[in-house]
């Protein structure tokens, strides 16, 4: 992830660790080879416990990973934030503009 892209991320915050499904992002991080299987149990559980970490606290765990995740960890969270949920509805896909319209005015400021 470069800079602007970090930069990007880091500007919704808050928002990412409301609002976002880690399960679905980490599913498709895990399909194209960008995580492994160590660091999607650090992701979902609580070190030394072994117990599952909650939303939030997932949210915020990947949050924190994903500057040093590669050069298309951007991309892919981006396509994973377009994808439906479970019951079919694109309630991430407006997160995804944002961040590419962040992303967008980062690279203008570079």
């Amino acid at each position: 992830m470069d800079r602007c892209e970090a930069a990007a991320l880091m500007s919704h915050t808050i928002r990412f660790k409301k609002e976002v499904d880690v399960d679905t992002i980490i599913d498709k991080f895990r399909e194209k080879g960008i995580i492994g299987d160590q660091d999607k149990r650090k992701i979902l559980k609580i070190p030394m416990t072994g117990f599952p970490r909650d939303d939030r606290d997932k949210a915020a765990e990947l949050h924190e990973r994903l500057p040093g995740m590669g050069n298309k960890a951007f991309n892919v969270l981006i396509e994973a934030l377009r994808l439906p949920d479970p019951d079919g509805r694109q309630v991430h896909r407006d997160l995804a503009e944002e961040l590419l319209a962040e992303l967008e005015r980062q690279r203008q400021k570079a």
